[in-house]
């Protein structure tokens, strides 16, 4: 199946632009698709819907992916029900690991020596500038140095919405002592924003992670994740020799050593504020078929031993409602003997006999739960009960719910 068939196909279930599409380009999800090998093999359109609903589920709605209604960001998160008990002892284990992380000999003296204002720390719009500076995303400290400009301050221009033969990309002119200032092409996609690309996970019972490198038409970048003004994880793409690149590679070391996010452990190294450790965060994932056949969600709760069971067993319970939108009550014995009468009459194709047929069956099987299968309308209802039994045994709908 050819490129064109295959957007034409995949935008009749999912909504996607053409940043989004050309995205999926440079993955090489689409050549894939194409060329239906590995896990396209058969079904070409299902893969790249697939690949869609990663995005979708990475990210809340920006330029380039829009993302479907129910579905919800991957991200960790802490739960509001933990006591101010829970909040200031891991508060206490937070400030303690900061302080053994920015010692003398650390790492993290070592990165604010040599980038930033002689071991001073930034304030939030020093950081936030710093971070998403293209010249910093691009450039290594050498530059900055045979240039005279600070890496803490500098300053350039951006020119958007130029065209060349390579695509799109944005022109940025490095302000400098010199009356002849550099630029460069700036062609990084997705720009500087709220937005993820996630890792393939192993499994269907694997949370996806966020990817931390990534292979483009552009060449090889790091993806770097910061705190963003707005509450969400912002990430940018930079070099691995850039200020940005050994920054991201310095953050990569601390996060296998300590408990600690990488967007605060960014927000640490340049300003000095202390990563907070949660002690239970919780995370959703659900995975299904393109056509809302089957699905299937569970929620993974990251603990630390000294919470207590009643804390842990509350947080659970708010986050059941939130999902189910409800109680969580038992689906009845008619619902569950329905599905399983149709499953067992199920072609190997998937397919089923006409309805009347089934009802003709089930009736004689269940006579208690009689419909009639000479009457339409009964007829009619059967096939609504088995709809409504599969969508609540085999492909509930799970959306968090803000109380």
């Amino acid at each position: 199946m050819n490129e064109t068939k295959l957007r034409a196909e995949v935008e009749k279930v999912r909504n996607v632009t053409d940043k989004g599409w050309e995205l999926l380009k440079d993955l090489g999800f689409v050549e894939v698709a194409e060329e239906e090998i590995g896990e396209a093999w058969d079904d070409p359109v299902a893969y790249l819907v697939a690949q869609l609903d990663r995005f979708y589920d990475a990210a809340p709605s920006r330029d380039g992916l829009s993302r479907p209604r129910g579905r919800t960001s991957r991200e960790k998160k802490v739960p509001p029900q933990l006591t101010d008990y829970e909040i200031e002892r891991s508060e206490v284990f937070s400030e303690y690991l900061a302080k053994l992380a920015g010692s003398d000999s650390s790492e993290v003296k070592a990165f604010r020596v040599k980038y930033l204002l002689g071991d001073e720390l930034l304030s939030p719009q020093q950081a936030r500038a710093l971070l998403t500076s293209p010249v910093a995303a691009r450039w290594p400290r050498l530059e900055f140095d045979l240039q005279g400009i600070p890496i803490v301050g500098h300053s350039y221009q951006v020119e958007e919405d130029k065209h060349g033969k390579q695509g799109p990309y944005s022109l940025v002119r490095v302000s400098v002592p010199t009356s002849r200032n550099p630029w460069f092409e700036d062609r990084r996609w997705p720009k500087t924003g709220a937005w993820e690309i996630p890792e393939k996970p192993a499994d269907a019972r694997s949370n996806q992670k966020p990817k931390r490198e990534i292979e483009m038409k552009t060449g090889s970048w790091k993806i770097l994740s910061f705190p963003g003004e707005d509450g969400y994880t912002h990430r940018t793409l930079v070099k691995s020799h850039s200020v940005l690149g050994d920054l991201h590679d310095k953050v990569a070391r601390l996060i296998k050593r300590y408990p600690w996010e990488e967007p605060d452990v960014v927000w640490y190294v340049l300003t000095g504020e202390t990563p907070w450790v949660a002690p239970l965060t919780w995370q959703f994932r659900g995975t299904g078929s393109p056509l809302d056949l089957w699905s299937y969600g569970y929620i993974t709760l990251k603990v630390e031993p000294w919470i207590s069971a009643s804390v842990v067993e509350r947080v659970y319970s708010d986050l059941q409602h939130q999902l189910l939108g409800k109680d969580n009550k038992r689906v009845g014995k008619k619902n569950r003997e329905l599905l399983r009468f149709v499953i067992s009459r199920m072609k190997s194709d998937g397919s089923l006999p006409k309805a009347r047929e089934l009802v003709k069956e089930w009736d004689h099987a269940n006579p208690q739960w009689r419909y009639g299968h000479d009457d339409t309308q009964q007829v009619r209802r059967f096939r609504r009960d088995y709809n409504l039994a599969r969508r609540l045994l085999a492909a509930p709908s799970y959306e968090l719910r803000e109380e």
